[in-house]
């Protein structure tokens, strides 16, 4: 390769990182028709390496990395892939990690709910010991609340203790990067819904604390919503 040749490439490669996370192999901008045509070719190479990148961790039994490998929005469908793969201290430490970095829930609630409800040993490893201690200290009876786009919204699976985080939560599920994620069309019409409930701790599937919030998991046939 000439020295022209490899300047030229050095600026393509340079240029397409503006474009192209090599890391998670996607694209960071959307409108991909302004796309120098040159770049095509590493968004090729870019997958590729990507797709090697996952199978050298699954066959390293890095479930984490392999799963980390995926936008978090995508990562459900690889967990339910590698589940056969998994020891229980790696079922319940995946699930909790692919859970709290997923935002949408709803479409696949049931599925959702017999992993929860799993009766692999080991359950200890779906939550912290600092989540595990918070648990520890509600009390047997205790309030929680969900914020939701519209009525159909409200027996889902995902509470949290604080008011104000259902608040943010309700406003969050009516705008435009849930109507992307979710494929909804018409939110014309569409209210931000605040649900009080009450639950019994035994009830409880689990307690996260991460990203900041303190999110309650439960069947909400055990919900009784006040």
């Amino acid at each position: 390769m000439s020295d022209g040749q490899e300047k030229y490439r050095r600026e393509v490669e340079a240029s397409f990182r503006k474009w192209f996370d090599p890391k998670t192999a996607r694209l960071k901008s959307a409108d991909i028709l302004k796309m120098p045509p040159e770049h095509w070719k590493c968004v090729a190479q870019g997958c590729n390496n990507m797709n090697m990148l996952r199978l050298d961790r699954l066959r390293q039994k890095d479930f984490s990395g392999f799963i980390q490998t995926f936008s978090s929005h995508d990562r459900f469908k690889p967990f339910l892939k590698i589940i056969p793969k998994l020891s229980p201290a790696q079922y319940w430490k995946l699930l909790g990690e692919v859970w709290t970095e997923i935002e949408v829930f709803q479409p696949d609630k049931q599925t959702w709910l017999r992993l929860f409800q799993s009766k692999r040993p080991n359950r200890e490893f779906l939550m912290t010991s600092e989540e595990h201690e918070m648990l520890s200290k509600l009390p047997d009876i205790f309030e929680i609340w969900r914020g939701c786009g519209d009525v159909s919204g409200v027996y889902g699976l995902s509470w949290t203790l604080d008011k104000k985080r259902a608040e943010f939560f309700a406003d969050y599920a009516i705008g435009f990067r849930r109507k992307m994620l979710t494929g909804l069309k018409n939110q014309a019409n569409v209210q931000p819904l605040i649900v009080k409930a009450k639950c019994q701790k035994a009830d409880v599937l689990a307690l996260f604390k991460r990203r900041g919030e303190s999110e309650i998991v439960l069947n909400p046939q055990n919900v009784r919503i006040i």
